[in-house]
């Protein structure tokens, strides 16, 4: 939804040809489900309202608003489009596309039907007599829609799977787009960003769980889509930019299919579930587990796979019993209210940032399953009298590695690293110091391949060769005398990561061929104290250069620019990948934020091994 009643002409400041237009024909594929987001001009220097009167760039809008657009939001009508128009930009410098984000999900057929009410009324205000009328009528207008909208977003039921991106550069040259998604009242927290580079059309996906790592999208948060007009006015046309899920599995096979989602959470009823009888008429000191319950709780811990709790009970009491039988621990974000199932399994959803078709509920009673099932159809869920074959379900077929059975401690160690986040008070980069963040770098063991391979195959993000290794290749790794391959393991006060990194570095010259670290470490420092350590030891052994391996690419772009903070070089591209070399004659940088254990033993099992590539030059 855009604010296109502000401009007079917003119909035919810019145009397109049909062959531009028929770049955004039908809506893309898959889609069944989609936000309403509001989007209006904005500035990335704004200061209102003082800068109405200091800024030599402020324009005045009909409604006394800022004029960041040239000529405001285009609306070109294409019925073959996602929305049934598309939206054409000319910004000026230091504009912004901005809204409020929110992550309510209507159907595609809804969403449409409610924006073509607004537009309706929009274009009647637009056409009123009486200027000053029609500025408050605006207002009044834009009010009711914000209002609107955030009420939507608290009512969410569903998660969505990626935000979509249709846009057209009419340029010739490619124009720098960067995507901003930020806490609203967290100025100083991290923002998620995204770097997209755009010539011609564009459709660009990006996943909410990415965004998610990095932004809690259960608070409110703001989205803002900057081109780079420092050498000019810059005009682009949008077609959809929204939130949207693809269909579910009960829209895609019939209700007789087995759901394939693998499970990330089970969620478990309490009473005759988890244990034999009911808590407020039996009393803490009659209710006995279910035979087997703690083995299966563990194991399900141990694939990684997080349990939680929707039940209708009292808290205290609940919590009295899973003391009893020292199984508390076991269970994260417990939901035990008297509200209903399906709101305490959206919650816990929320809380663990996973779509909710990854998790699993459990309960006794027939109609608690059907009125989660009414509600979130994606939720696979089961007959308490079959708790004991869970564990044998496709669904919780998972592969088991250290990290997996870590997952509920990295959860729970983030819960503290959140908490203290909000009480603290200094900039981000105290903050992290105050953490106490260590990084622990051993060479590769065969304990450590699977996690090596995991780590080649899920990242993207911080993935600076863009290379996916086989297992197999991993594994030759431990023996190829010509490479050195390093695990790279953090933790701070909260806990530990476990381990978030993987380097293959070729010992001849020395080059760092590979460096990919897992999200969940990004903004922390941690890849700018490996690579000081990395040149720090080369340079100890008397080298001169350390080159690198960087394959750029949209997704670790923003990652990569740690190697513009320590002043790498580019030397040449070769089949996509640039080489990078940094002389090691001048000073290593270092922000003193992230530790290296300082283990003897340690230190010199890395050092000599770190000697070895010293032989090949």
């Amino acid at each position: 939804m855009f604010e296109f009643e502000i401009e007079k002409n917003s119909q035919s400041a810019l145009k397109l040809t049909n062959s531009e237009k028929s770049f955004f024909n039908g809506k893309p594929d898959g889609i069944s489900k989609r936000t309403i987001l509001n989007w209006g001009e904005h500035c990335t220097e704004c200061v209102y309202p003082s800068c109405y009167t200091t800024c030599d760039l402020y324009s005045p809008r009909s409604d006394g608003k800022c004029r960041r657009f040239s000529s405001g939001l285009n609306r070109i009508e294409y019925a073959q489009s996602f929305y049934g128009y598309l939206t054409g930009i000319t910004f000026k410098k230091w504009a912004k596309l901005w809204a409020e984000g929110n992550l309510h999900l209507f159907s595609v057929k809804n969403a449409a039907r409610i924006e073509q009410f607004h537009y309706k009324i929009a274009s009647r205000l637009k056409n009123a007599k009486h200027p000053q009328s029609k500025t408050v009528a605006f207002k009044i207008l834009q009010n009711l829609r914000r209002l609107a909208l955030n009420y939507f977003s608290t009512k969410r039921t569903d998660i969505p799977d990626f935000l979509l991106i249709e846009v057209y550069n009419p340029n010739e040259n490619s124009v720098d787009l960067n995507v901003e998604i930020r806490p609203a009242e967290k100025k100083s927290h991290i923002p998620f960003l995204k770097h997209l580079q755009i010539k011609g059309f564009q459709q660009i996906k990006i996943n909410v769980d990415e965004i998610a790592r990095v932004i809690n999208l259960t608070e409110p948060f703001g989205i803002d889509v900057i081109p780079d007009t420092e050498s000019g006015e810059v005009t682009l046309y949008f077609g959809a930019i929204e939130f949207v899920k693809e269909p579910d599995a009960t829209e895609r096979n019939s209700a007789n299919d087995v759901k394939a989602n693998k499970v990330k959470a089970m969620v478990w009823d309490l009473d005759n579930t988890i244990w034999d009888g009911i808590l407020v008429e039996d009393g803490r000191e009659n209710i006995k587990l279910k035979p087997g319950i703690t083995d299966i709780l563990q194991k399900l811990d141990k694939r990684g796979i997080i349990n939680s709790i929707a039940s209708k009970n009292n808290f205290d009491d609940a919590m009295a019993v899973l003391d009893k039988y020292h199984i508390r621990e076991l269970f994260l974000f417990p939901q035990i209210t008297w509200g209903t199932k399906s709101q305490a399994i959206k919650v816990i959803a929320d809380k663990l940032n996973i779509n909710i078709n990854t998790l699993a509920f459990i309960d006794d009673s027939s109609f608690e399953r059907a009125e989660v099932s009414s509600e979130h159809p994606d939720v696979l869920c089961i007959d308490a009298r079959d708790y004991h074959n869970i564990l044998q379900l496709p669904e919780f077929d998972v592969t088991e590695t250290e990290d997996a059975s870590n997952r509920r401690r990295y959860y729970q160690a983030q819960i503290k690293r959140e908490q203290n986040s909000a009480n603290f008070h200094g900039n981000y980069f105290d903050f992290l110091k105050n953490c106490d963040i260590k990084l622990d770098i051993r060479k590769l063991s065969e304990s450590g391949t699977k996690r090596a391979y995991e780590l080649t195959q899920r990242t993207n993000q911080m993935n600076f060769s863009g290379n996916r290794y086989t297992l197999e290749h991993i594994k030759a790794l431990l023996h190829d005398e010509n490479h050195l391959s390093l695990m790279l393991n953090a933790a701070d006060k909260f806990g530990s990561y476990g381990t978030v990194g993987f380097a293959v570095i070729k010992k001849s010259e020395p080059r760092l061929k590979d460096l990919m670290f897992s999200c969940r470490v990004q903004s922390k420092r941690i890849e700018h104290a490996f690579i000081s350590y990395l040149l720090d030891v080369c340079k100890q052994i008397g080298k001169r250069i350390l080159y690198v391996d960087y394959k750029k690419t949209n997704k670790n772009k923003q990652s990569g620019k740690v190697f513009e903070d320590f002043g790498f070089q580019e030397t040449k591209t070769i089949d996509g990948v640039t080489k990078l070399a940094f002389h090691l004659n001048k000073a290593i940088p270092d922000d003193d934020i992230v530790n290296l254990i300082i283990d003897e033993e340690l230190y010199k099992n890395n050092f000599e091994a770190w000697r070895e590539i010293s032989g090949g030059e």
